[in-house]
């Protein structure tokens, strides 16, 4: 993974110049950065923009996805900021989150036809998780596959809060054989 960054101040500063807007901090993205384990030793081209206002009351990163047909261009997520300073426990906790939607969207995609989603099922099948609906309008947004997914993915490829794991399904570090098998898929 080859991510770039985009220091706090570019972008929304002009539209709320009253307000005590934080961002994540630029040096503690850059530590959490380097402590996660890229299974694709770099292919995937990550973009980090690190916004200094939310665009959401609910979450605090959006991962996006302009992918085409041959799962190839940009990806990337977007850090949300506060109008309270920011934990680096947050900052440890969601960067890896939303880098997690890049590579579910990017090597196990949950759509498709030909078996395209073949490794998504298997990864359901070995956590347990029976897929109703993707878009399954009662499910709690934090029970959906996808977030098991970057959560699994926090879990499995950065050394950051391992114990939270808000899911019913079985935790990741207790699946045998799924570290080897994420390690596989994505790369």
């Amino acid at each position: 993974m080859r991510p770039s960054f985009r220091a706090p101040g570019f972008y929304g500063q002009e539209l709320a110049p009253t307000l005590d807007l934080h961002t994540h901090d630029e040096g503690a993205i850059r530590r959490v950065l380097k402590n996660i384990e890229y299974p694709d030793r770099g292919r995937i081209n990550l973009h980090i923009y690190n916004l200094p206002y939310n665009m959401s009351e609910f979450y605090n990163g959006i991962a996006s996805s302009q992918l085409n047909d041959k799962m190839q261009g940009p990806t990337g997520f977007i850090l949300l900021g506060r109008c309270t300073s920011i934990p680096l426990a947050m900052t440890e906790f969601v960067l890896p989150h939303e880098m997690g939607h890049c590579y579910q969207y990017r090597y196990m995609p949950d759509w498709g036809k030909d078996g395209k989603d073949k490794a998504w099922k298997t990864w359901l099948k070995m956590m347990g998780i029976v897929e109703k609906s993707r878009n399954d309008s009662h499910v709690r947004h934090h029970e959906s596959p996808r977030e098991m997914f970057a959560n699994t993915f926090r879990i499995m490829f950065s050394p950051y809060q391992h114990e939270f794991w808000p899911h019913k399904a079985k935790h990741p570090l207790k699946v045998k054989g799924l570290k080897a098998y994420l390690s596989k898929v994505l790369k």
